[in-house]
């Protein structure tokens, strides 16, 4: 299994994770900090997107949110 993994800093405004959920594929992986919680789930209700998943994940660095997509390679 492989990915495609984006982050976006949010502590420089909203503009930048509004834009990365809105253009997020269909069933993209969001992850981010316990502590960005509460934030990145009223940014994805903002852009009305509930086919995401959210990972919340103490290891993610603070103040930033991770958009992924998984996908299996055929060799």
């Amino acid at each position: 299994m492989a990915a495609l993994r984006s982050t976006v800093n949010m502590t420089d405004g909203a503009d930048a994770p509004l834009k990365a959920l809105r253009e997020a594929p269909t069933a993209a992986l969001v992850s981010c900090h316990p502590c960005d919680e509460a934030i990145v789930r009223h940014l994805l209700a903002h852009v009305s997107r509930a086919d995401c998943v959210v990972l919340v994940d103490a290891a993610a660095t603070p103040g930033q949110l991770a958009v992924s997509l998984r996908f299996a390679l055929a060799i």
